[in-house]
């Protein structure tokens, strides 16, 4: 991909970019019914927006292993980059916790408060009252995908997993799928999003880009009572997630 003539990704960019913009402000009216009524979106049709948008920025998904069914369900998953939300949102009926900064960006706040995304202070001060949230929306029934690292990676590795939000989750009655997120024919980690990147200059480079494969790995599920402390819960979740970036994922281990 680094290699492609500048026409091609000039012209992918001219395109694309109106059509996702044309998208997204088509989404909203669509959606604010069911936001001032106090509703939920049908979780079909917030499947088929995530994947028209990864239609439209040319992003593959690929799923192996099967996505757990049902209610109460906290899938955790690595992060690399905001695409990672587009490629889950396209395969998983689920909500997505996220900083409590996202909120406050421009369109892209607007549009996750419209998909229901719950909103978290990552302030470690918070750290219990925000597991509890999370501990509450999962007993009753709703289902959430949290990235644990706290913030995005290269995609090269899985960053340390943060064990408070785990916290209080055996008394929910939930279970927790890990989910590994693999770029796998981006070998400049062109898609990733991480460290000091700004939003708008990366999201138009990858626009021109001739597309990426995304593949969501989901794993075994667990259940967070079989566990002796949340630490020892988040580093078998996080080392389920790793094994399957490193190709390996039978062989991960409970340290």
């Amino acid at each position: 991909m680094a290699g492609e003539a500048a026409p091609r990704l000039l012209w992918r960019r001219l395109w694309r970019t109106p059509v996702l913009i044309g998208w997204l402000l088509l989404i909203v009216p669509m959606c604010l019914p069911h936001y001032l009524s106090g509703r939920e979106l049908p979780g079909r049709f917030r499947r088929f927006c995530y994947a028209r948008v990864c239609r439209i920025a040319g992003i593959r998904v690929r799923v192996s292993g099967r996505p757990l069914d049902g209610p109460g369900v906290l899938f955790a998953a690595n992060h690399v980059s905001y695409i990672d939300i587009v490629a889950l949102g396209a395969a998983l009926d689920a909500h997505f916790v996220a900083k409590s900064e996202v909120a406050r960006w421009p369109l892209f706040g607007h549009l996750a408060r419209l998909s229901g995304s719950l909103f978290i202070d990552r302030d470690r001060r918070q750290a219990l009252t925000q597991s509890s949230r999370l501990a509450t929306h999962l007993s009753r029934g709703r289902r959430l995908c949290l990235f644990p690292e706290g913030t995005s990676s290269d995609g090269r590795q899985v960053l340390s997993f943060k064990s408070a939000l785990f916290h209080g989750l055996t008394g929910a009655g939930a279970c927790i799928q890990p989910v590994t997120v693999a770029y796998r024919n981006d070998p400049d980690a062109r898609y990733a999003w991480h460290g000091e990147m700004t939003l708008v200059p990366h999201l138009l480079d990858i626009l021109g880009r001739r597309g990426v494969e995304v593949e969501l790995m989901f794993h075994p599920p667990v259940e967070p009572k079989a566990f002796a402390s949340r630490k020892i819960l988040a580093r078998h979740v996080e080392q389920q997630v790793r094994a399957g970036l490193d190709g390996n994922p039978e062989t991960a281990q409970v340290a």
